[in-house]
């Protein structure tokens, strides 16, 4: 009967919503709630204005919002939010564009904000562990992302010595 009763006080303090409820607690980023289409961007609005002060929880949240499975319209406005609360993308954040979604258009959002990619290296050395489970996820994800590779190579950045056997890579190159 104690633990009841504790769990019910608890539950009395506890805010009417909980970021980390759901179906699971992964890293991965969740699909916006097909029902209410804006929930998940209310969800984000909430959640920024909380890491307005701190730089950091701002850079892991536009982390989780770039790898987010969101179509392209919700991504742009989240990272449109983002930069207008104060957040600077910083050159990995592009690399996270060029390797996930391959969005021009997100890219180019994150370029007019001052990114400079001049020197950035795409793929790691040691990130062969991620590139393997992304390729297995998806086999097109070169071609998928071939504009924006090119145009981060067009700005300085390098493959680097992690990039995987793709001839559509080398012909970009």
């Amino acid at each position: 009967k104690n633990a009841h009763t504790t769990r019910q006080q608890h539950a009395y303090y506890m805010p009417a919503k909980d970021f980390t409820d759901g179906p699971d607690h992964s890293s991965q980023a969740d699909e916006p709630n097909k029902s209410h289409p804006n929930e998940s961007t209310d969800h984000l609005v909430m959640l920024s204005r909380a890491v307005l002060i701190d730089e950091a929880l701002q850079h892991m949240l536009a982390e989780r919002v770039l790898q987010a499975q969101w179509p392209q319209e919700r991504l742009l406005q989240a990272v449109r939010y983002l930069t207008c609360t104060g957040w600077q993308p910083v050159p990995m954040n592009c690399r996270l564009v060029a390797l996930g979604s391959g969005s021009l258009s997100l890219l180019r959002l994150l370029l007019e904000a001052g990114v400079d990619v001049c020197g950035l290296v795409l793929f790691e050395a040691g990130s062969n562990t991620k590139r393997s489970h992304v390729a297995k996820r998806s086999q097109c994800w070169v071609q998928r992302s071939k504009n924006v590779l090119r145009a981060l190579m067009a700005r300085g950045a390098v493959l680097g010595d992690g990039a995987p056997p793709s001839k559509l890579l080398k012909k970009l190159e």
